[in-house]
């Protein structure tokens, strides 16, 4: 059976969104053109830390044999 489980789906989304925002976020700054290390690792990291959050929570929701 090849069905996604509610939390793969999730996830999934999740990192789609982060991925999006940090795009907007770069969007942001070319428009502006600011150049700010700050900014883009706050972004970074940021992004960093939401795709570590999703990961957790699917080896969470997977069952350990």
């Amino acid at each position: 059976m090849k069905r996604r489980s509610r939390g793969v789906v999730v996830a999934v989304a999740l990192v789609e969104l982060a991925a999006g925002l940090f795009l907007v976020g770069v969007a942001l700054l070319e428009l502006h053109r600011v150049v700010s290390l700050g900014i883009v690792l706050v972004l970074v990291i940021g992004a960093g830390l939401v795709v570590a959050g999703v990961q957790a929570l699917a080896r969470g929701r997977s069952p350990h044999g």
